[in-house]
C-alpha cells in the first residue's frame, strides 16, 4: 500500500465473511501506511463453508495524496 495521507481519509482492509455460520473476520484492519511492501496475512476457514472475502481500498479523491492498494495471492489450503 502506498498512502500519503491518514487513515481518517484514505485506508485498506479486508474481511472474511463465513456465510455458513454469519461471523465476519479482520484480516486487515484500516491501515494507511506510506510504503509497507507486501504484508503477509491469514485466516482460518473451515471445509465445506462458503466464504465472501472482501477488499477496500478507500481514498478520499484529495488532489495530490493518491492511495493505492495492491491485494495478490489468495490462497485456500
Amino acid at each position: 500500500m502506498t498512502c500519503p495521507d491518514t487513515v481518517t481519509y484514505d485506508w485498506a482492509t479486508a474481511t472474511l465473511k463465513d456465510n455458513t455460520t454469519g461471523t465476519t473476520t479482520t484480516v486487515l484492519t484500516k491501515t494507511c501506511v506510506s510504503s509497507s511492501g507486501w504484508v503477509k496475512k491469514t485466516a482460518s476457514v473451515t471445509a465445506g463453508h462458503s466464504y465472501t472475502l472482501t477488499l477496500i481500498s478507500h481514498d478520499d479523491n484529495y488532489t495530490g495524496d493518491a492511495t493505492c492498494t495492491h491485494y495478490d495471492d489468495v490462497t485456500v489450503s
